[in-house]
């Protein structure tokens, strides 16, 4: 059951890339296929009222560390929407600055990141990154690499920590972090 739903969302995200004519080939970037993911994460979040005030708010998502991240996020996100919201996306190099952000892709571990996570509790970010450190820092979604394929794990407390509510979806789909390891 547990790799029928990981490959649901393997598949979900390729379909995505399929909307997005970049699945013309077999060999999908992995830039690209995590630029997917983080969009698609973003479907699967609820954030505080407060943060996505009305209807017209667009869901921003920021990045550290990688304008061609930027870059391949924009062009992901294009004419996306996420739960009928407009998608933005902008380059972060300042930990206060992701207060105007609903999504921080950590692009590689930046020497300040236990800042970006801190700040990000205090202002309802769902933080992703693929760094191996990034769970132990109190990140909420890691990308990871498993048998040639995405995969993703998340920390529930961090998330509650951050007030923002994941879905069992996917929840169901992630690898749960242990900080007991």
């Amino acid at each position: 059951m547990f790799r029928r739903n990981l490959n649901l969302i393997a598949a979900l995200g390729l379909a995505f890339l399929a909307g997005t004519g970049m699945a013309q080939t077999k060999q999908v970037d992995p830039a690209e296929l995590k630029a997917a993911f983080v969009l698609n994460f973003a479907q699967f979040c609820e954030w505080p009222d407060a943060k996505l005030p009305t209807n017209a708010t667009p869901v921003r998502l920021g990045v550290v560390g990688s304008a061609d991240m930027v870059a391949i996020l924009q062009r992901v996100a294009a004419a996306k929407k996420v739960n009928g919201r407009d998608v933005e996306v902008i380059s972060i190099d300042d930990p206060a600055a992701i207060t105007l952000v609903h999504v921080l892709y950590l692009a590689e571990h930046p020497a300040r990141t236990n800042e970006y996570v801190t700040t990000s509790f205090e202002h309802a970010v769902l933080t992703v990154s693929d760094c191996p450190q990034f769970m132990p820092e109190g990140g909420i979604i890691r990308l990871f690499m498993e048998d040639r394929k995405m995969r993703f794990e998340i920390h529930p407390r961090s998330a509650d920590r951050a007030r923002l509510r994941l879905s069992s979806k996917l929840l169901r789909l992630a690898k749960i972090y242990d900080e007991r390891r």
